[in-house]
């Protein structure tokens, strides 16, 4: 998984930009995310993310990549329900 990131530390970008590489038919193809993500606020006044979740450690980077797989394919209603097969 690490060299699907392009950012080489494992630390939070204080920029909050990251790249992710995808590869379609053997060519790699970079996406440029930020880090604002869909949030809800749940029952006890927290936020939490809408769609995939961040780890019990913080780690944001399931976040990171369902964004950036997102915008690949155009918005996160392209890959709802999706086909596991098309993210492998």
């Amino acid at each position: 998984m690490e060299k699907v990131f392009l950012n080489k530390t494992r630390d939070l970008n204080p920029q909050g930009v990251y790249g992710v590489n995808f590869w379609t038919l053997g060519v790699p193809h970079t996406v440029i995310v930020d880090d604002y993500l869909p949030l809800i606020k749940s029952y006890d006044g927290t936020y939490k993310s809408l769609f995939s979740k961040v780890a019990g450690d913080g780690s944001l980077w399931t976040v990171i990549l369902e964004k950036a797989f997102a915008k690949y394919h155009g918005n996160y209603e392209h890959i709802e329900g999706g086909d596991a097969s098309l993210a492998l």
